[in-house]
């Protein structure tokens, strides 16, 4: 009964990348509306969300609890930092262009685009505050590790330090700071937050779905390496995770966190900063299809471990 719910929400989630999927295809989304939608979503919907849902009652439980869910945060992209480093041994790959995404999309999940809407369609908008803190390190880990592994080392005098205040990071110190201090919003700001933040998750499935639609399908389901890069992501490091944590978690959140955002499929943007750091962005485009393909059936089955 549990899988089934959980099942039919993540499809739910999948049935709207498809919408974007199709839209894309027939040109009823074109290169600029997926563009466009990106920087709306980006920059104003999921800003609003993060602002909105960590905007809650100040408890010295709840900053407890975000303090623990950040340190769990930097061990877990620790781990995935390791066995990113170990791709060479197993892919089997002398191609550093090709390396590189591989090792981008074993480290970096697709937290934004899809874990925030996934884990608030299972668990509830309760889980956002925390998730918006597990968030945190994404971005320095984003653009500071996984552009040197796009790039192999090389950042050609390309990076700019401010990628790291991106309007999620912004929007999530802003909430913490409302949180900290307990501002509370008047009720008209509040309420737009809320209709403009909960837009947030149709916009990012079509958004998912018109990049994948310029995916070459052929080329996606021959390359063996990107169904071992896809296991890994998908099921083997969230079960780490789990077994690691299991023992130390205090509750459900502590644990359930931690697990299915590891789980989620290879992080969207790998494509495009791949183009633009010297990676192979075709690459990139794939392993997200085929990650994002398999994790509607991954994802509840790993829901089930919190049952």
């Amino acid at each position: 009964m549990y899988f089934m719910r959980v099942f039919n929400q993540v499809l739910t989630l999948f049935l709207i990348i498809i919408i974007g999927y199709i839209g894309r295809k027939f040109r009823v989304l074109d290169g600029k509306i997926i563009k466009g939608l990106t920087g709306l979503m980006v920059n104003i919907t999921l800003p609003a969300l993060l602002i909105n849902s960590i905007n809650q009652d100040f408890s010295p439980e709840l900053l407890a609890g975000g303090i623990k869910m950040l340190l769990i945060s930097i061990g877990v992209y620790g781990i995935s930092l390791i066995i990113a480093l170990l791709a060479p041994y197993f892919l089997r790959t002398k191609n550093r262009e090709d390396l590189g995404v591989y090792q981008f999309m074993i480290m970096l999940s697709n937290v934004g685009f899809m874990g925030i809407p996934v884990l608030s369609a299972i668990f509830g908008e309760g889980v956002l505050f925390y998730v918006g803190i597990y968030n945190l390190p994404f971005n320095f880990v984003a653009f500071s590790i996984g552009l040197m592994m796009l790039n192999q080392g090389n950042m050609n005098g390309k990076f700019n330090p401010r990628l790291f205040l991106s309007p999620a990071v912004v929007s999530i110190l802003v909430g913490l700071i409302l949180f900290a201090f307990n501002i509370k919003l008047p009720e008209a700001i509040d309420g737009t937050l809320t209709l403009v933040g909960d837009t947030t998750i149709p916009l990012s499935m079509l958004v998912i779905g018109g990049m994948l639609a310029e995916v070459k399908m052929k080329e996606t389901w021959s390359n063996w390496r990107i169904y071992i890069v896809s296991l890994i992501r998908l099921i083997i490091l969230p079960l780490l995770v789990y077994l690691i944590l299991k023992p130390f978690a205090d509750n459900l959140y502590v644990l359930a966190i931690p697990v299915m955002v590891t789980a989620m499929p290879a992080a969207s943007f790998v494509s495009v900063l791949a183009d633009q750091y010297g990676g192979n962005a075709i690459l990139g485009s794939q392993g997200v299809f085929i990650s994002t393909l398999f994790s509607v059936i991954t994802i509840p089955l790993l829901a089930l471990l919190f049952v």
